[in-house]
């Protein structure tokens, strides 16, 4: 706690939350991290700010274990609001097992490190509330 709030004084946002995240780093080293905050989440509210050290703390350090870095990030990215969800469309159809046709389509935004912390993501494609696909990217600093 200590080395994770000394020398925030003179930094910018993004630049406390990587001081943060190297101090969690150093207390705290991957794989087992990962299974901590993974419990963490489950217990203590982790809103967009107070989570964003973790999941900084997720996408740097949690290469080299690619599975526990995702698992880690489909919790802390789920809970307290945090999960980005974009509408695709509206469907029409005429009776139950019955084809549909999309009514409305979306843009994405484009996704910058300026608003989104570099590192693993996960995008996942949820259908009438159940999860069809998903596949793990990374967002790198450009």
């Amino acid at each position: 706690m200590s080395a994770a709030t000394t020398g925030l004084g003179g930094l910018e946002l993004k630049d406390r939350v990587r001081h943060v995240s190297s101090a969690l780093h150093e207390a705290l080293p991957f794989p087992r991290a990962a299974e901590i905050l993974r419990e963490t989440v489950n217990r203590v509210r982790l809103d967009m700010w107070s989570g964003w050290p973790a999941t900084d703390h997720v996408g740097r350090h949690g290469l080299d274990h690619l599975d526990e870095a995702m698992a880690t990030l489909a919790v802390l990215t789920t809970r307290g609001g945090s999960r980005r969800v974009f509408h695709l469309g509206e469907r029409t159809a005429t009776g139950p097992g019955q084809a549909f046709t999309m009514t409305k389509s979306h843009s994405f935004r484009p996704v910058t490190t300026r608003s989104e912390p570099p590192g693993p993501r996960l995008l996942e494609i949820v259908v009438n509330g159940v999860a069809r696909a998903s596949a793990p990217f990374t967002l790198i600093e450009a």
